[in-house]
């Protein structure tokens, strides 16, 4: 049997648990968005165990991650610093723990989204960044955050991806925050990337997907819309 006051979720890329066969249905796992997976974990002295469906007693799963993300948001010290990162506005959410991966829960207590929302990455267990999407130029900001996604992610010990998303505030965050955490929802995160290149005074944009072609739209609109 597993005590409530252990547990924590943690974020983890989405192959941590291809193997063996049947470890991933196993285990207290859900998805969080493309390439990544939440996992409820016993915090335990000297380990992290992630925890078996079958050693819940009873818990309903839902349960059980509201429990661990409350605990991995409330009770593990975070810091949040807000810098410029080759003029890109940015804010780091991070800890001395494996658990800040939780704040993406409760974002909107870090960051005024507005309409278009904002860019996240989770390159190692410790951070989180966000960039609020506004007058930056949005080529601009998700290079850059690539790039320092990716840099993080090589050096670090156990990284979770070098990925970037697209957070867009909906559905989840209209429920009232601790309801939200037991909800079995999740926010709404989604893969987005641009490859630059440079020629001369000129700069070529390739998009990754459909996804991001959406998002350059959306911020391309809004920065059309009268500021009052």
């Amino acid at each position: 049997m597993i005590e409530a006051g252990t547990l924590r979720v943690r974020l983890y890329p989405e192959d941590a648990f291809a193997q063996p066969p049947g470890l991933r249905e196993a285990m207290l796992i859900r998805p969080l968005a493309q390439g990544l997976v939440q996992a409820v974990v016993e915090d335990l002295p000297d380990s992290i165990r992630p925890v078996n469906r079958a050693d819940l007693g009873g818990i309903p799963e839902n349960e059980a991650f509201g429990v661990g993300l409350r605990a991995a948001i409330e009770k593990e010290d975070h810091y949040t610093e807000r810098k410029e990162v080759r003029g890109v506005p940015m804010m780091y959410v991070g800890g001395q723990h494996r658990y800040v991966g939780a704040h993406i829960h409760v974002l909107s207590r870090h960051v005024r989204h507005g309409r278009v929302g904002a860019l996240v990455a989770f390159p190692l267990p410790e951070y989180i960044f966000v960039h609020e999407i506004g007058e930056t130029v949005i080529f601009q900001a998700m290079a850059t955050m690539q790039d320092l996604a990716r840099t993080f992610a090589e050096d670090g010990e156990k990284p979770i991806s070098s990925q970037l998303y697209w957070w867009r505030p909906g559905g989840y965050e209209q429920h009232p925050e601790q309801q939200a955490l037991s909800s079995g929802q999740i926010p709404d995160l989604r893969a987005v990337g641009v490859d630059m290149e440079h020629n001369g005074n000129q700069v070529n944009v390739k998009t990754h997907n459909d996804t991001t072609l959406e998002l350059i739209d959306l911020w391309t609109r809004e920065q059309k819309i009268p500021q009052r």
